[in-house]
Order: C-alpha cells, then structure tokens, then sequence
C-alpha cells in the first residue's frame, strides 16, 4: 500500500514537470514564431486621464493603490500630477480635506475576468503603468499603501512622516530624508541608500534588504528567508533579525547594535559602538572583525565564533564557555571592558588587533 502511494506521488511529480516543460517550450516557440501574447488579452480598453493638484496647504499625502503598477516620481514643477490608465475596471479618485490628500488607484479584478476576458486579460495592466508625479520640496506626512507593485522613491528631502506598505513588490529609497520612516513588503526586497531620518523601521519576510549610508535615532529591521547587508549604518540603536538568511554588517557606528540569525551565518565587520554589541546565532557562524565596544556578547550553537576585535586582551574580563570544541580564550577579570562568548557545538577562536 506504502509504496503504491509512493509510486504514485512520483509519477503526480514527474508528470507536474513535464507538464511545465512543455508549456515553457511552446511559449518559446511561440515567441519565435513571432505570435504576440498582448493579442489575446481581452480585458477591456484603456483610456489615458490626466489630474492635477495644487501641492500648497497639503500636509499629508497618502496613495493607496490595488493592483495595476505605479510610478512614483518628482515633478518637474510645485504641483501634483496624476497619469491614470482607466477602465471599467480601474478606476483612478482622489479626496482633499483640511491639508490632507488621497489619491486611490483601484482594480475591482473578480475571480472569473480570466475565462471573461482571458487568461492573458491581467497581463495588459502592466502595459499600462500610471504615474504619479510629488513635487521634490514636498515637506508633509507621505504614506503608500499598495500591493503587487515597485514602490521606488528618489530625491524627496523634506519629508516628515514617510510610510510605505507593500505587498508582494519591491520597497526602494534612494537620496530620501525625513523625521521618521517606517517600511514594510512581503515576498520582495526593500532597499535604501543614502537616507537620513529619525526613528527607522525596515521589514519584508521571504526577501532581501540592504541598506547603505543610512543615518537613523534608532534602526529595527527584520526578515526571514533572506539576507540583510547593511553597509555605512550610523545609529543610537540598531537591532537586526533574521532568520534561515545571512546578516552582514560592515561599517557601524552606533550606541548598542544587536544582530542574532539562524541556519545562516552573522558577520559584523569595521565597526565602533559606544555601549554594547550582542551577535548571536543558533545552527551558524558568528565573525566579528575589527569591532570595538565597551561589551561584546557572542553566542552561537552548531557553527563557529571567531574573528579580531580592537584593542588588547587585557583590556576586557571574558568569559568564555563551550561545548564540542575548542576556545583560544581564558577566562579572565580586571579588564574596563568585558567580552562573553558562549558556544556549543563549535569552537572559538577569538583574537586582538594589539598585544
């Protein structure tokens, strides 16, 4: 009976690639047989609408937008404008009340418009990219609530309240400030550069983030299934999680910095912090490299710990335990600084850049 249901499982598989094998071999044949995909989307017509609106008194900008891809951009003037891709079934609204303006962009996609109109019908929204244009001097609140798109922001520096809410589409900001930045995705990468605000807070799940030249009060950011690179962070406090991904540190200056990771490895690198750093891990490595703080905790099981710190030995009292392996340090006290590193599984191999 158990081998039956085996047996049948690897043929339900075996036939599943076939299956997509197949598909992907017509569609390429297809394609080169010149038979253009848009023909056959069905869904109905777009007409092109053009908005504007005057940017003077608005002191909250929210967009939220379903479905059909947008293009956030500059505006080469001081007000706001709005190109929308309309439809029957995308419909484009705005509501301006005491300082506050919203602007909706929204597809009513039912469960059966693809054996209405095709199952190529949701491929024609992305012919039609809407685009919204905020003038660079804009200084109020901005919030962005979307899905299924790339939110991509460059060159607004006088923002107060930055938000940004994504599902299933890419987060990037680039040459941005503001008093406080909160961003968030799924299934998809959130990436910064050169971005100057006040508390900060980054997460995706099952996707990448990077951050680089980012100067934050305090950083707290996270996802799972992914890396997280961080590269010029400067901070009060920067706390990092992670989980099945690598974390990668390099050029740090902050007060207290916490980084821990699982299944993957936890690398800090060139970094100074006035109080406190704490590495930890559990089935994955821990190196830290030419990093100095007034405490230092590193803590893994199943890897390894190693790398340099600055400064000499006698500077710290270490404390330094392990299971399964074998450790460079001896317990030591009297130093100003301490160093606690605890490891099962693994060895330790710990050393200083002076004697």
């Amino acid at each position: 009976m158990f081998k039956t249901k085996s047996k049948t499982k690897r043929l339900l598989m075996i036939s599943g690639i076939l299956c997509g094998a197949g598909i992907l071999i017509a569609a390429v044949a297809f394609a080169f047989c010149g038979f253009d995909f848009w023909k056959v989307c069905a869904a109905p017509d777009y007409q092109e609408s053009s908005y504007t609106y005057s940017a003077d008194g608005i002191s909250s900008l929210k967009l939220d937008f379903k479905g059909p891809p947008v293009e956030i951009r500059t505006s080469p003037d001081d007000k706001i404008h709005v190109t929308a891709w309309e439809n029957d079934r995308v419909k484009f609204d705005a509501e301006e009340s005491s300082g506050a303006l919203t602007l909706r962009l929204g597809a009513d996609i039912r469960w059966y418009d693809q054996f209405l109109y095709g199952f190529f019908s949701n491929l024609s929204s992305y012919q039609h990219r809407s685009v919204i244009e905020i003038p660079a001097g804009y200084q109020g609140d901005f919030t962005v609530f979307c899905s299924e798109t790339t939110v991509d922001l460059k060159g607004f520096e006088n923002l107060r309240n930055l938000e940004i809410k994504n599902s299933n589409g890419s987060v990037s900001l680039e040459n941005i400030s503001s008093d406080r930045c909160i961003l968030s995705t799924s299934n998809a990468s959130v990436y910064c550069k050169n971005l100057t605000t006040g508390e900060m807070e980054a997460y995706s799940s099952n996707g990448s983030i990077a951050l680089e030249q980012v100067a934050a009060d305090n950083l707290h950011t996270g996802t799972s299934n992914s890396e997280i690179i961080g590269m010029a962070l400067i901070s009060g406090e920067i706390s990092v999680s992670n989980s099945n991904g690598p974390i990668s540190l390099t050029d740090i200056k902050a007060d207290v910095l916490t980084a821990s990771t699982s299944n993957s490895t936890n690398q800090l690198q060139n970094a100074v912090l006035s109080r406190s750093v704490s590495l930890a891990n559990s089935n994955g490595s821990v190196e830290i490299l030419q990093a100095e703080a007034p405490a230092i905790d590193l803590s893994t099981s199943n890897g390894e710990i190693s790398g340099v710190i600055q400064g000499s030995q006698r500077d710290y009292s270490i404390e330094a335990s392990t299971s399964n392996g074998s450790s460079n340090l001896m317990n030591t006290v009297g130093g100003e600084k301490t160093l606690k590193v605890s490891n099962s599984n693994g060895g330790i191999n710990v050393t200083f850049s002076q004697p």
